[in-house]
This record gives structure tokens, sequence and C-alpha cells, in this order.
């Protein structure tokens, strides 16, 4: 049992948002503040030019990304999968317009409240209600992302979450009132965090041409889907399929299925050319596994993370052992973009249910992750769901998918490119690690032994040594 003890002035003046509960005065988070307080410092609300929640806008069936909790992830901002907003209500709500240097906060959710997404571009988007906006004003923007992500400024959000057993929730009125250390060192801090996203789009930008290889062999390059309202198909069509659902006889899937059945290298169904492994495994009680679910499937194809318990604290949906190079893949219509290649560190791990996982000697996994996520894999995956409350596709349609049997030179380019994407990805993770640790340095000793580490554990051109 941990204890803290507090005067009622004491707890008036660390408490500048009227909280008395015992959990808002733990030892670990009065120990962040003293630790920032020993150093200059500033307000949040004192260094920024706007920090509010979002609104809650009228959605679109497609349109102007409007993201949410799930858009925001690890000091990351994904453009997949968001809601929409039309133009005239991307207009009316200008004034929640991003721009490169937010800092975005998820405010509501058990669970989910705190993740923090660094906005690096100003594309038009803008976010919804469950999402907080920071916008510095006079402090480096890429040093108060930074604080945010280590741990320090993860225990100071996690110290806002109100809510208990209830809707949990965290104010913008809390988060202005978080203490940020101020360095020298904060632009330099600042500069690694772009470097950090340099490395991020060039890896994006090797895995773009893993994709635009694949879809050029195929000839789909610049292929897009167009929904039709009304078209013919023969009754015995529907018998044959076992489907009555219109979208499941739109003509954008007979486009896709005739380009790849047209593919020189030949084509096949996936059940005749990738083995799914699909038999459960019961983990053991007193055993501790890697647990991997769809919340840790970043949009590039990694595993950003999981989850570890014992084998009697793991969802029952906890069926799944995976290898090292295997691909799970999302059953479910919403996520069907959640594609995963599994690394060596997972080797072993346990995935849920809601993934199917595949392998194959006939193609090497980088290329059948790229296969999957391409719109052509995205297109019959989806044609291929079904159901109403949660639709997903069933392992029957999953096996009926077509495949083309992409040729080995074309597969090495693919495994080339895709294998560089993730390395790339890699030295923007340790690099913002290195920022990460250099801010904590300077809060638990001085900025003097940060600045030094810093300098060598980064090389002149901002490379992780």
């Amino acid at each position: 049992m941990q204890i803290s003890i507090l005067s009622l002035n004491d707890a008036k003046s660390e408490n500048k948002t009227f909280r008395i509960d015992a959990e808002f005065f733990q030892e670990k988070f009065l120990d962040s503040i003293s630790r920032i307080e020993r150093h200059s410092f500033s307000y949040v609300g004192d260094v920024s030019a706007w920090v509010t929640q979002g609104p809650n806008p009228k959605f679109s069936t497609d349109g102007i990304p409007c993201l949410t909790g799930r858009n925001i992830n690890k000091g990351e901002v994904s453009y997949l999968n968001p809601d929409y907003v039309d133009e005239d209500e991307y207009q009316r709500l200008s004034r929640f317009q991003l721009n490169a240097g937010d800092t975005l906060i998820t405010l509501k959710g058990k669970g989910s409240i705190g993740k923090i997404g660094y906005v690096t571009d100003n594309r038009a988007a803008i976010f919804s209600r469950d999402v907080g906006i920071i916008r510095p004003s006079k402090i480096d923007a890429g040093y108060l992302n930074v604080f945010f992500l280590c741990k320090y400024g993860k225990l100071l959000v996690d110290r806002g979450e109100t809510g208990g057993t209830g809707q949990s929730t965290l104010t913008t009125s809390y988060l202005k009132a978080i203490p940020v250390p101020r360095f020298d060192c904060e632009q330099s801090i600042g500069k690694l965090l772009e470097k950090v996203e340099w490395f991020k789009s060039e890896s994006n930008r090797e895995y773009q041409e893993a994709q635009d290889i694949l879809l050029a062999e195929l000839g789909l390059t610049n292929w897009q889907p167009r929904h039709q309202l009304t078209f013919i198909k023969n009754y015995s069509y529907t018998q044959q399929a076992g489907r009555i659902d219109a979208e499941y006889f739109q003509p954008k899937y007979d486009e896709i299925i005739e380009a790849i059945k047209s593919y020189s290298g030949g084509w096949d169904t996936l059940g005749n050319l990738v083995p799914l492994k699909d038999k459960n495994y019961t983990p053991k009680s007193t055993k501790e596994y890697k647990y991997i679910e769809l919340s840790n499937i970043a949009g590039n194809g990694e595993i950003t993370g999981c989850m570890s318990e014992f084998g009697n604290e793991l969802p029952s949906r906890a069926r799944r052992i995976v290898a090292s190079g295997d691909v799970i893949v999302s059953s479910i219509e919403g996520s069907l973009s959640s594609i995963a290649l599994v690394g060596k560190e997972y080797n072993n791990a346990l995935c849920s249910t809601g993934f199917y996982v595949i392998n194959s000697s006939l193609f090497n996994s980088e290329t059948l992750l790229v296969l999957m996520k391409s719109i052509a894999g995205q297109m019959l995956l989806k044609k291929g769901c079904n159901g109403t409350i949660l639709a997903a596709i069933n392992k029957d349609e999953f096996r009926k998918i077509i495949l083309p049997e992409i040729t080995e030179q074309k597969q090495l380019e693919i495994q080339q490119k895709v294998t560089e994407s993730f390395n790339l990805r890699k030295q923007s993770k340790h690099l913002l690690e290195t920022a990460k640790k250099a801010v904590e340095m300077a809060i638990e000793e001085d900025e003097k032994a940060a600045t030094k580490w810093l300098r060598d554990k980064v090389d002149t051109n901002g490379t992780a040594c």
C-alpha cells in the first residue's frame, strides 16, 4: 500500500482542477511534479495559442478526414479509416482545421485516454469531440510533443483521467495546467523529432513503391473503384455464390477479378495458394504471453506493440498462435486494412481470433503483406464481408479470394522495398526513444548531462549511433 499525506493547503496548490480523490495524489504523480518544478517550467496553457476539445460534426460517407481517437497513437496521426465531413461542414468548422505542429490528445474512452498524435503537415483535416488539440505558440512544437511522450509527460496526462467506473474523460482545463520543463536544448529536441518524421516519411515512400510494383505488375496502376447505383446480374450468379446482397455483385469487384485472372503469371484461390493457420490454441494459465490486438496494427503493416498477460488473464479471443514470418489479416469489415507481418520479436505470440493467420511457400511474407493490403486485396476482402451488426469475412469467403501468382523476380523487388521500409521505421523509433530519454535525463539530472548524452547517441546527420 502506498500513502501520500498532504495538508489541505498543499492539496489546493497542487490542484488547479479541484480534484480531491486519492488517485490524483499518488506518489508517482507528486514525484513527477516535484522533479519538473525543480527546473524552470511553464504551464501548457501559457505556451499555447489554443487548447480545446473538438466539435461534434455532421459526418459524411466521404470527403475530408475527421480524426477520432482511433487515428491517434504512439505520437502518430494516421489518416487510415477516418470519419469524414463534406466541404461545407469543413468550412463551417474552420477553427478546428489542423495545422502542422499541433499535438492531438484523446480525451474519452476507458483505456484510450491520453494517446498522443503529432500533426506533421497541413493536409485538410479536422478532429472530433473525443480529441483535444494543443497548438503551441511560445515553445518548440516538436519538443512539447516529445515531452508528452516521455514518461513524465505521460504520467501527468494519465493523472488527469477522471470518471472511474463511468465514462472516463480528460479535460482541456487540466491539460492547460500541466507544467512543462523549459531547457535551452528544446530546439535540438525539436530538430531531432523532425528527423524522426523524415525517417517515417521515407519508410512510407519505400512501402508505397512496393505497392506500385505490385499494381503495375497487375495493370492496376491508378485504378480507382467506381460504385454503380444500378447494374444487372443473372439470378444464376446469386445461386452459385449463395449471396443475394447487391454489394457482393458490384461490377468494381469484377474489374479486379478480371485483372488478376488476366495476369500472365497465373492465378488461383487463396485457399489453394496460402495455408490458413486456424487451429485454436489454449493458453496455459500460468504462462505469460504476448497478445496482439487490432489496435496494435500500424498502417504500414507493422505490429506496434502488444499486451503481456498470463494465460488465465487473457481474453477468450486470444486463441491464435503466430510465428515469425506469418501475416495476420483482420476479418472485421471496418478494420480490413489492419494487416501486419509478424516479426521475430512476436514469434509464438498470440493474436485475436479476429485475425486470419497465413503463410505460404509460394509467396515471400512481404509480398503476401503487400498483396493483402493493396487495393486489389482490400477490395476482395470487402467483397467477401457479410453480416449486419458486425460485418466480417468468414473463412469460406476468405479462402475463395483469388490471388495472382506473382513472379519470383517481382516478389524479390517487393521484398526489398518492404524490408527497407521496416528498417527506416526502426530507425525512426530509435531516434524517438533517444529524444524521449534526453528529456527524461534533463528532468532527472540536468540539461548538461542530457545534452552530452544526446550528442553521443546521435551523429551529425541526425542518425542514432
